[in-house]
């Protein structure tokens, strides 16, 4: 029997492949023949809507899974196939007071991505917290929204041997990110805790975040840059304590990842970390760099943090296995084909 041909459509440029996205392009190819799409590599002045080319790359497939681009949904429709959205970020909340998500679009991009929900044969958030801010947006009952959590590797992500009284932090530096990913939070909680050395990795995408965070931060905090696979999951082993001090996150891949790497978390209570972290780590009011200077310090000096890394770890083994995403993609795919 052939195997099912699937198109995998998503919105970076095929060497820029976010791991989460790469890793359910790798899960598919593992059980289905794929086809990659990647809208940037094509010329689409007037969006991928009226694009013979994406009509066609849909047509002569049997399924679309498509990572951030809801409108496809709506040329899948009409050609008859059935279409797996997957989602959970900017793509479906709205808050426009640290000014991310839906609100930011244009009117018109904005009712396409409501239609493309509606139409999809499933919509798969990476999140409760996610599901219900699509639900939000959206503004009716619908019954294709499901919960499918992303998975980390517990074979690659792992604790290494040399632990150290130190706390990380990872996220693209620029301005939105300030808040979003507590950033500016994270530094200024180092002015507190002078003697405890804070890490920040992540690529600079603009200048001007990193210079109000070395404005606001102490001698204590080291911008590490970016860091490829092998040296973030370093660092990750390096750090007793893994801060996500986040105004949102629609899942926390790093924060799972470090989990992973037996770091304990200090982090909010904001969006979907509540359903990463459970009872394995310590809360802390959001933007408030005395709380989260206090948690870490009280981590870093704990005698049982190794204990807490370990419990850390666990859930994370526990709750998002690679087995168990590739196992539902499996089932949902093969549903929604067969209707």
């Amino acid at each position: 029997m052939p195997k099912l041909k699937i198109l995998f459509v998503h919105t970076y440029p095929l060497d820029q492949l976010v791991p989460f996205v790469r890793q359910d392009l790798l899960l598919l190819q593992q059980m289905y023949q794929v086809e990659e799409l990647a809208l940037t590599s094509l010329r689409l002045p007037k969006g991928p809507l009226v694009s013979p080319e994406v009509w066609r790359a849909i047509a002569r497939n049997d399924l679309v899974f498509v990572w951030f681009n809801s409108p496809l949904a709506i040329i899948a429709k009409v050609l008859k196939k059935p279409c797996l959205l997957v989602g959970g970020g900017a793509d479906v909340v709205n808050l426009p007071e640290i000014g991310y998500g839906v609100g930011l679009m244009p009117s018109r991009r904005r009712f396409l991505a409501k239609m493309g929900f509606r139409l999809a044969s499933q919509v798969l958030l990476f999140s409760n917290s996610s599901r219900q801010s699509l639900q939000v947006f959206i503004g009716k009952r619908t019954q294709n929204f499901k919960t499918l959590y992303l998975a980390v590797d517990g074979d690659v992500y792992k604790p290494g041997s040399n632990k150290t009284s130190q706390v990380l932090t990872v996220g693209y530096v620029n301005i939105n990110n300030l808040r979003r990913k507590g950033l500016q939070t994270f530094a200024a909680a180092s002015c507190i805790t002078p003697d405890i050395p804070y890490k920040l990795g992540g690529k600079v995408t603009e200048q001007a975040a990193i210079e109000i965070i070395k404005s606001v931060a102490s001698s204590n905090l080291e911008y590490l840059g970016y860091l490829d696979d092998s040296q973030l999951l370093a660092e990750y082993q390096r750090a007793r304590v893994y801060a996500q001090l986040s105004a949102h996150e629609g899942f926390g891949m790093a924060l799972a990842e470090a989990m992973a790497c037996e770091c304990v978390p200090v982090v909010t209570a904001q969006g979907s970390i509540p359903e990463v972290v459970g009872d394995t780590g310590v809360y802390v009011v959001v933007e408030d760099p005395i709380a989260a200077s206090e948690a870490i310090e009280r981590v870093i000096k704990d005698s049982n943090s190794e204990l807490l890394g370990k419990r850390a770890r666990q859930r994370i083994i526990d709750m998002f296995p690679i087995s168990k995403r590739k196992n539902e993609l499996q089932v949902i795919i093969e549903t929604v084909v067969t209707r």
